[in-house]
C-alpha cells in the first residue's frame, strides 16, 4: 500500500502525550466507527467524571482526526485487499473459460472429424446402392466443416467449397465429382 512507508499517527504517542493518555487513546481508537468517549469509559469501567478527563486528552491529542486516519487506513487495506480478491477471481475465471474453451474445440474437432468421416463414408457407395441423398451428405458435410472452422478458428467455407475441398482431394466417388463439373 502506499501510505505503508508514512508515519502512522495512530500508532504512537505524539509529542507531549503521556503513556497512559496513549493507551486511552488506544482503547478509544479500536473501538470502531461508533466509537465515543462515553462508551470507552464505560467499556473499562470508569466512572463519568473520568469522561471530563478523556475529553481533555482528546482535544489537545487530537484523537478524532488521528482515529480518522486510523479509519481510512483500515478502509484503504480493505480496499486493497477486495482489489486483489477480485482481480484473482477474474484471473481464475479466465483461466476456467479458457479451459472451457479448449475442451468445446476438442469436442468440435472430434464431431468434425466423425461427421465428415461418415460423410465420405456415404459418399463411397454408388448410387445405386445409396440410401441418402445427396441433401443428406451436403448437410453432414457442412456441419462437419462448421464444426472443424469453429474448432480451429478457420473462417467461413460454404458447402460447395466443402464438396470441392474433398472432391480435389479425391475422397468423393467419381460419378459424385463428374456431376459437380
Amino acid at each position: 500500500m502506499a501510505n505503508d512507508n508514512l508515519d502512522k499517527i495512530f500508532d504512537r504517542p505524539i509529542p507531549g502525550e503521556t503513556a497512559k493518555a496513549f493507551e486511552w487513546f488506544c482503547r478509544y481508537r479500536d473501538l470502531g466507527g461508533e466509537r465515543t468517549l462515553v462508551k470507552v469509559a464505560e467499556l473499562y469501567g470508569k466512572e463519568t467524571a473520568y469522561i471530563q478527563q478523556l475529553q481533555k486528552w482528546s482535544c489537545k491529542h487530537h484523537w478524532v482526526s488521528r482515529t480518522l486516519s486510523f479509519d481510512q487506513y483500515r478502509n484503504q487495506i480493505l480496499l486493497d485487499e477486495q482489489d486483489r480478491i477480485e482481480i484473482e477471481r477474474a484471473r481464475l475465471s479466465s483461466q476456467q473459460w479458457n479451459q472451457r474453451q479448449k475442451e468445446l474445440r476438442e469436442e468440435e474437432w472430434e464431431m468434425s472429424r466423425l461427421l465428415l468421416a461418415k460423410a465420405r463414408e456415404m459418399l463411397s457407395y454408388s448410387l445405386d446402392e445409396r440410401r441418402w441423398t445427396f441433401r443428406d451428405a451436403a448437410a453432414m458435410i457442412q456441419l462437419g466443416m462448421e464444426l472443424a472452422k469453429s474448432a480451429t478458428e478457420i473462417t467461413e467455407m460454404d458447402v460447395l467449397t466443402a464438396i470441392k475441398t474433398l472432391a480435389d482431394a479425391d475422397i468423393l466417388p467419381g460419378e459424385v465429382c463428374e456431376r459437380l463439373k
